[in-house]
């Protein structure tokens, strides 16, 4: 992805979870269905001008980290296809106490950079 004048992308290492295989829940009479996708690393990668190339770099967890949990479930009712999809992630990024931006103004920028990264890598 271009940004700005550089070229990034972010490598999401997952981890996949099947669940249910139509089991029936207690609590319900229908069975359901889920596959959960955790993400437990990221590497952050920019272009190598030579070689044109990604280099993708991991972080110290004490420095950078990503935790995104997703999962969804499906489960067949006597009404149609009940899909329940549910998501929660936590970004982490340390910075120096001498970063000359306000804490507010980094909130916000890479708030913004995070979603459109990930928009634009859902849409491929």
């Amino acid at each position: 992805q271009r940004l700005g004048p550089w070229t990034n992308q972010v490598r999401l290492k997952c981890q996949l979870r099947l669940d249910g295989s139509g089991k029936k829940r207690r609590k319900a009479a229908t069975t359901a269905n889920s596959v959960h996708v955790d993400v437990v690393g990221v590497d952050a990668g920019t272009l190598d001008d030579k070689t044109g190339e990604m280099v993708f770099k991991s972080y110290d967890e004490d420095t950078f980290s990503l935790t995104w949990a997703n999962s969804i479930e499906w489960r067949q009712r006597s009404d149609g296809l009940r899909v329940t999809h549910k998501s929660y992630g936590t970004l982490r990024i340390a910075l120096p106490w001498w970063f000359p931006l306000p804490d507010s103004m980094v909130k916000a920028t890479v708030g913004s950079v995070t979603a459109y990264m990930l928009r634009d890598g859902q849409s491929k």
